[in-house]
């Protein structure tokens, strides 16, 4: 009997554990509220202010309509290293430029740097453009380089495009009737 009470009593001890677990361990896991956190000393910022931000973070989309977009190319045929585009950003205008793009037909085994420069009017900042060989057609060889960027060009200052060539051996003759087209693409921005 002695052993049966004693089972009886662990049986009973093992239900009470089990009945008892559940609502400790919902106790523990009880969430806690939200509670609210104030942060002081802040600065503010007034954006309406600034200009060039856009308060609804909507993107303004650029259609053909827009008077501000800035897409512009030229074709030269050279017979030197050359200064091949040059625009002057209008008064009252900032250029963004945010695509230049250069497409060459060279002489064979010439070498190719191309770079464009535009500035704030007190420095010039150069952008590397990197140029890619493509393919050798009719005695030439056919370059291009395009360069994603965001280059920034204040009201009365030149944006350029140049291009140096060398001939292979370096001895300063570059072949004739080279063609190097040029193409920088971005937008007008008014500034007060």
């Amino acid at each position: 009997m002695k052993k049966f009470s004693k089972t009886i009593l662990m049986l009973g001890g093992i239900v009470l554990a089990l009945a008892v677990a559940p609502m400790a361990s919902y106790a523990q896991s009880k969430v806690e509220e939200v509670k609210n956190v104030n942060v002081i000393n802040t600065p503010s910022v007034n954006v309406a202010n600034i200009p060039n931000v856009n308060v609804t973070n909507t993107p303004k989309v650029r259609n053909a309509n827009d008077l501000n977009i800035f897409q512009e190319s030229r074709g030269t045929f050279t017979n030197d290293d050359l200064e091949v585009f040059s625009y002057l950003v209008p008064l009252g205008k900032r250029l963004v430029i945010e695509f230049a793009s250069i497409n060459a037909t060279i002489g064979r085994g010439e070498k190719l740097r191309a770079l464009i420069r535009g500035g704030n009017g007190l420095t010039d900042a150069d952008h590397a453009i990197v140029m890619s060989f493509q393919v050798p057609v009719a005695g030439q060889d056919i370059f291009v380089g395009a360069q994603q960027m965001r280059m920034y060009a204040e009201p009365g200052t030149t944006v350029t495009i140049l291009v140096n060539r060398r001939d292979a051996a370096d001895t300063g003759i570059v072949s004739a009737n080279a063609f190097i087209q040029t193409s920088i693409s971005g937008y007008l921005v008014d500034v007060p």
